[in-house]
């Protein structure tokens, strides 16, 4: 399955096609996954307009962030009339990121535009966006996608372990894609990491080569993967979400009972919440891998 099939099986997608032979003038796409939204926005602009790009279709911010010249942007220039198409298309992404001085700009436009133009708004954030400019749109929120889905697209593009990036992915075709991208080295080492960390000194090494060479939030995500499939291979291991990976699932699960990984979850929290707040990365996968190690003897089988 390709990226665009995945996409036509959201209910978004199917809401917004509905919404094409009488559609609003402000619709407001609210969802973590940044591609998505993004596809969304550029095949609902297809079906009303017959195209994805032309003159009148406008992308925007102009940087990383939305800011009080993109607004005035819109505002002085949404009243003239197009030239290519029989509306004006404002496409903004990463919405989130504007502040109130540059939402507020907005609510006139939103509430009152003229019937040349249209607005969609994407954004991954709802709590960033005022209740003004929400009561403005026409709220979509793309549902994520099943396991299934992930996996054949995962397949399709030749993803090197479909089964660790469907599940990774957490039904966020984004974060599908980064996984792809990225490869499967992350999971090499988190698995690496779980079979060979036996001692103290062992801590040392895997903690200065994960700091230096990899995204702390991914190997958390991974681990938390990895961790809760060796529970499920302990009841029933047809249910792992890694049968790629079914032997390094088993060999974990003989070295991690069901009760050690339990007592290292909460760890895992800890780690997160203090990345989420700009701790110290070092101290926070030292203290990580040390409490893996402790639970582990702990708890051993």
């Amino acid at each position: 399955m390709t990226t665009e099939e995945a996409i036509r099986t959201n209910e978004a997608y199917s809401r917004l096609m509905k919404d094409t032979s009488e559609p609003a003038n402000s619709y407001l796409i609210l969802t973590e996954d940044g591609y998505t939204a993004q596809c969304l926005a550029d095949e609902f602009v297809c079906a009303l307009s017959g195209k994805k790009n032309a003159k009148d279709i406008y992308r925007l911010p102009q940087g990383a962030k939305f800011l009080t010249q993109d607004a005035d942007f819109i505002t002085e220039n949404v009243n003239i009339y197009p030239t290519e198409l029989n509306k004006k298309y404002y496409i903004v992404s990463a919405f989130e990121t504007a502040n109130e001085t540059a939402q507020n700009k907005l609510l006139k436009t939103l509430e009152e535009p003229p019937q040349s133009a249209m607005l969609i708004l994407l954004a991954k954030n709802e709590y960033a966006i005022l209740k003004t400019v929400k009561s403005r749109c026409v709220v979509v929120r793309p549902a994520l996608y099943d396991d299934s889905i992930m996996h054949e697209v995962a397949t399709e593009l030749r993803a090197r372990n479909p089964a660790f990036c469907s599940a990774y992915a957490g039904g966020n075709l984004q974060r599908l894609l980064s996984c792809i991208k990225s490869g499967t080295e992350t999971f090499d080492f988190t698995v690496d990491m779980l079979m060979k960390m036996r001692r103290s000194p062992d801590i040392v090494k895997y903690a200065v080569k994960l700091v230096a060479s990899a995204s702390v939030a991914e190997f958390l995500d991974t681990l938390d993967i990895i961790l809760n499939d060796c529970m499920i291979f302990a009841i029933r291991p047809d249910l792992i979400k890694l049968k790629q990976n079914v032997m390094d699932v088993k060999e974990i699960a003989s070295m991690y009972s069901v009760e050690a990984v339990l007592r290292i979850k909460p760890a895992i929290i800890r780690a997160r919440r203090r990345l989420e707040g700009l701790g110290n990365k070092s101290s926070i996968v030292d203290q990580l891998l040390f409490s893996i190690l402790e639970e582990k003897a702990k708890c051993r089988k």
